[in-house]
């Protein structure tokens, strides 16, 4: 089993959108080159279909170290997105406790991809 799968991204924006029904814009953190071109490209699709039958319109960053972080967080918060999906990358993983720190003090729900950040405290 995985969750690089890109049918998954479309499942964790359900579920967000299930969470908070009035969401109307939700940030995706992603890294390009990340899992691999063509399974990368499917996820962004599979986010874009999801979205559209959501309501939801999304807004993508991007991040390519852990110094990309507070950038990225101050890009969300400006747009005013409402929530944040994280998509699968090793460097989010590693950094899962950053993060899930940086959601909650921008007071940002979040869906991530994988078990381990909620042990960091998501």
């Amino acid at each position: 089993m995985s969750s690089i799968t890109p049918e998954l991204v479309g499942k964790r924006l359900e579920l967000l959108k299930q969470a908070l029904p009035g969401v109307g814009r939700v940030a995706v953190l992603w890294t390009p080159g990340g899992v691999g071109g063509h399974t990368q490209a499917d996820m962004m699709k599979e986010a874009e279909v999801a979205a559209r039958a959501l309501g939801v319109r999304l807004h993508v960053v991007e991040a390519q170290r852990p110094v990309d972080f507070d950038r990225a967080f101050s890009d969300i918060t400006r747009v005013r997105a409402g929530a944040l999906t994280v998509l699968p990358h090793v460097m989010f993983l590693r950094e899962g406790k950053r993060l899930v720190e940086l959601a909650a003090q921008n007071r940002l729900p979040a869906v991530y991809p994988s078990r381990e950040f909620v042990d960091a405290g998501a």
